[in-house]
């Protein structure tokens, strides 16, 4: 029962990883995350839910911390699959809110342009009487 709850949440980060949006990397994702955070904490616009935010923040604690709910010492592989679950999950919020954020603060890729100089010699203007 446990392992198939470590297994669906597994899914559900690999899930997230191969929904991301194509038209960001990796390391642009993970560049924007400390951005991103900053955006949430003041309130901006393109910042995370601070629920998601919270969540994936907790998770990655939880990892780091020495308290486990579920020890390696005591219960062997079934402690690495709690932690490797929460680990998944966080890392999923992560991409998601990273992908969210880098639609709304980068400007799309592609020709950009420009009206022409007032004085440019090669554009031919029209002016009406």
């Amino acid at each position: 029962m446990r392992a198939d709850r470590a297994a669906r949440m597994a899914g559900a980060a690999a899930g997230a990883a191969r929904a991301a949006d194509p038209r960001f990397t990796w390391a642009q994702r993970f560049t924007a995350i400390p951005a991103m955070l900053m955006a949430t904490a003041l309130g901006r616009t393109g910042g995370a839910p601070k629920a998601a935010v919270a969540a994936a923040i907790g998770g990655i604690v939880y990892i780091l911390s020495p308290l486990d709910l579920l020890p390696e010492i005591a219960l062997g592989p079934i402690g690495l699959i709690d932690d490797a679950g929460i680990a998944a999950v966080s890392i999923g919020y992560l991409i998601r809110c990273a992908d969210r954020y880098l639609r709304l603060t980068v400007p799309p890729r592609g020709p950009v342009y420009a009206a022409p100089a007032p004085d440019d010699p090669t554009v031919t203007r029209i002016t009406t009487l």
